[in-house]
């Protein structure tokens, strides 16, 4: 039997004129969360940064047991 066990994030933003990115990452998400709502996370994180700083990226992490 599979059973979801966590979801986490990790937004990746990205400042203009400096080359490495920052991650952000996010624990204990919501199961099954939809699309629009991870790309409004990742837009509501870009906006606490400096300015001008973009979301580049989403990356949705899910673990999953099986069992007998």
């Amino acid at each position: 039997m599979k059973t979801l066990d966590s979801t986490k994030l990790t937004v990746v933003l990205k400042e203009p004129g400096v080359e490495k990115t920052k991650k952000q990452n996010l624990a204990n998400i919501t199961p099954n969360p939809e699309e629009a709502q991870i790309f409004d996370l990742g837009d509501i994180l870009a906006s606490f940064a400096p300015d001008a700083t973009i979301c580049e990226s989403v990356i949705k992490t899910e673990q999953v047991s099986y069992r007998k």
